[in-house]
């Protein structure tokens, strides 16, 4: 047994596997998408907290 022994033979059993295709690549877009929004929103809470300290830093010293 290997791969490609299960197919869709109906045209509504090729329509459904096309469905749920598409609704697995849509989930999996979404995920990636939530993905790099929290990467980006971290790495500027970091440049925003270094920032901050520089600036507190150079405040104290002047």
């Amino acid at each position: 047994m290997g791969y490609g022994n299960l197919v869709p033979v109906t045209a509504i059993g090729m329509i459904g596997t096309t469905i749920l295709i598409m609704i697995g690549l849509g989930i999996f877009a979404v995920a990636i998408q939530q993905f790099g929004f929290y990467a980006v929103r971290r790495r500027e809470n970091k440049i925003r907290l270094h920032e901050e300290s520089a600036r507190k830093v150079t405040d104290t010293k002047g």
